[in-house]
């Protein structure tokens, strides 16, 4: 399981880009985020195999997570239902600075979720989509 990166607080970047990570990886990658609150500040999850339940689990992550600044999910393929996680958890979200959600087959119901989540949410500095 992810019991290393979920114990190691001396791990602050993780890139995984491009290494076939799929739904059961976030579910790893999810538990880490929520139970290593205080060290993880990158995450790069781009180019892989994420699609809707793995979106959904680093979204609902990142609505506890306290110390993710920067999270690319780029070239995922998770669509509006992946979206709509993400942008809940935004709303709470005080520490994610820059998010990346580029070529994930967002439509305009999903530029609206995020949009309405980032006017509760004042940390976010840099988005990509």
């Amino acid at each position: 399981g992810s019991g290393f990166f979920q114990n190691n607080v001396n791990i602050h970047e993780i890139n995984l880009a491009n290494n076939m990570v799929d739904s059961k990886g976030c579910e790893y990658l999810a538990d880490m985020l929520k139970e290593n609150n205080d060290s993880l500040e990158v995450l790069d999850i781009a180019w892989n195999h994420v699609r809707t339940r793995g979106a959904v689990e680093i979204g609902q992550a990142i609505g506890v997570n306290t110390s993710l600044v920067k999270l690319d999910l780029a070239w995922n393929g998770f669509g509006v239902e992946g979206c709509e996680q993400l942008s809940k958890s935004l709303v709470g979200n005080c520490s994610l600075m820059e998010l990346n959600l580029t070529c994930n087959r967002l439509n305009d119901e999903a530029l609206k979720m995020i949009l309405n989540a980032l006017k509760e949410n004042s940390v976010l500095q840099k988005l990509k989509v």
